[in-house]
């Protein structure tokens, strides 16, 4: 058995526990237990630390008691008594390393390969090579700071630059890229789990990859330390508010590992998402931009397997639905008035329930038009719609509608397991045509122009 700590089940009872690969085993071994209903957390103390060394586990589902515990009171009644016993596993969600009980956080800070060169920091320092000397800035840099409301609660984000020492024997001093987001005090796991989430799916968008190198968050508060004095009445604690600072860490086994430096490296700059940049946040706060369409990894990006072809697809029609203006062909509506005209003779001559439901048939009945068409009516405009040939002509030219048919066809294919149509480079680049379009319609619907859409989707996808 390999003993990490002990975690606290109850006000008198500590049991040994293991944390690995996001799995947590609790040892109660011969020594059975009941556990609480709706127990999603525990607490731990790391094996030889002397102060603080606390960690707080979020389980994926509640603990439960498998065991029945079967006892006869006097009366001869037999009461059954559920319980744990033996090694009890339990998937990992999020974890807080450092956590102390009863504090209140109210800043979460995020730093990361892919925001270092998002922010660079190098403009924290000038070097002079004369005097072969280097001079930091004190002062922290904002590159920009706003408010939003998030989950109920107001929110404050900003993008800083700031010089960090540390001395001793070797001391350092060096520039960093930093994310914050400020809020009143709280405690709420699941406030700061969906914060987190807020910021990896922002970047993932940004950089067309969920394997954002994020690994954790420090979360930033204080508890009140209550101050005792002794029977003689001389203050042993004073009563004070102690900082504190914990590190978040959300567990994913599906997302692969963080791309190689050189990848992360072709992170776009700030300076070109700046001119709707909160605009552009914004539309993740409601869930409105799909992440699932985001492709893994890079090489995920490359090889574009079934389901995201399904992803991305699935993500347009879903855009073109809910931000876009109806698009309805004449033949399509003709033959929608057809066949409603039809169902209204049908329900003038029935009664009872036929009646009833041949008009929630007719109710269900919508115009719809299929993929191919979407796609060519949302590349070259229609009603209100201006189009985004402006900014894709100079990477599909005029192939649009023959990829928009390959698109149509393989959706089609994918969906409904036709096999009649096999995947080739046309697919390819039909799919990549449609990823094209779903960026540029969130990016205009955060308030981009054209030429603005066009820098930014020249360095973040892929043709």
């Amino acid at each position: 058995m390999t003993c990490d700590g002990f975690a606290f089940i109850s006000k008198d009872r500590s049991i040994p526990f293991h944390f690995e690969n996001g799995i947590l085993k609790l040892f109660l071994e011969g020594s059975h237990f009941t556990f609480k209903k709706d127990t999603r957390t525990v607490i731990g103390q790391k094996r030889g630390a002397m102060l603080g060394g606390r960690i707080l586990f979020h389980l994926v589902l509640p603990l439960e008691n498998y065991w029945v515990q079967k006892t006869t009171d006097e009366a001869g009644t037999t009461m059954e008594t559920p319980i744990s016993i033996g090694t009890v596993q339990h998937g990992v969600d999020f974890y807080l390393d450092g956590y102390v009980e009863y504090t209140r956080f109210t800043k979460m800070k995020f730093s990361f390969q892919e925001l270092n060169y998002f922010i660079p920091s190098n403009v924290m320092c000038i070097y002079y090579p004369e005097e072969n000397r280097v001079e930091f800035f004190r002062s922290p840099k904002i590159i920009t700071s706003f408010k939003f409301k998030f989950m109920g609660r107001n929110i404050t984000f900003s993008l800083k630059l700031i010089n960090s020492y540390e001395f001793g024997i070797g001391s350092l001093a060096k520039t960093e890229s930093q994310l914050t987001l400020e809020f009143d005090e709280t405690d709420d796991l699941e406030f700061f789990r969906s914060l987190y989430y807020l910021i990896q799916h922002f970047f993932s968008f940004i950089c067309n990859r969920q394997n954002i190198a994020i690994n954790s968050a420090i979360l930033v508060g204080d508890f009140q330390r209550i101050g005792y004095k002794d029977s003689e009445g001389k203050e042993i604690f004073v009563h004070k508010e102690v900082p504190v600072s914990s590190e978040l860490f959300v567990l994913n086994k599906y997302k692969e590992d963080p791309e190689e430096s050189k990848v992360i490296a072709k992170t776009i700059r700030f300076i070109d998402l700046e001119p709707a940049f909160e605009s552009l946040l914004s539309l993740f706060l409601d869930d409105k931009v799909s992440v699932h369409s985001i492709h893994s990894s890079c090489a995920a990006r490359r090889l574009l397997d079934l389901k995201q072809c399904l992803h991305i697809t699935a993500a347009f029609e879903y855009y073109q639905r809910t931000f876009l203006p109806e698009i309805s062909s004449e033949e399509t509506i003709q033959v929608y008035d057809e066949i409603r005209a039809l169902i209204e003779s049908y329900i003038t001559e029935q009664k009872g329930e036929k009646k009833k439901k041949a008009k929630r048939l007719r109710d269900s009945l919508r115009p719809s038009v299929s993929l191919q068409d979407k796609i060519c009516n949302v590349y070259n405009g229609y009603n209100n719609w201006s189009g985004l040939k402006v900014i894709l002509s100079d990477y599909f030219g005029d192939d649009v509608t023959q990829l928009a048919i390959v698109a149509n066809k393989w959706r089609n294919e994918l969906a409904h397991e036709k096999r009649e149509h096999e995947p080739d480079h046309d697919v390819i680049s039909s799919i990549r045509l449609v990823e094209h379009l779903n960026y540029c319609i969130v990016l205009k619907l955060a308030g981009y122009n054209d030429d603005e859409i066009k820098v930014i989707v020249d360095k973040v996808l892929t043709r």
